[in-house]
């Protein structure tokens, strides 16, 4: 993933006060739903599948410590082939 992460970091702790609640989003092919789901961990989040049913996002929200833990969440969602974070 090519993404200026210290920039983000900024950003995140220009806008928010940690600890806070972040909302996360990723879309992926359907196969690809239980890999993400072995990083983030079972938690309440919105399940919506393509029209086809070739694709699925996630969207969760949870309380985050620093934008260190919301950093990494993406780094690690971002390893899996073919998941788009958001």
């Amino acid at each position: 993933m090519d993404f200026d992460f210290d920039k983000f970091k900024t950003l995140l702790e220009e806008n928010h006060e940690f600890p806070a609640p972040y909302t996360f989003k990723f879309i992926m092919p359907m196969e690809k739903e239980s890999d993400v789901m072995n990083v983030i961990g079972e938690r309440p989040l919105i399940k919506k599948p393509s029209k086809n049913g070739k694709f699925v996002s996630l969207t969760y929200t949870t309380t985050v410590q620093s934008s260190d833990e919301v950093i990494q969440t993406y780094k690690d969602v971002g390893r899996i082939p073919g998941v788009m974070v958001l």
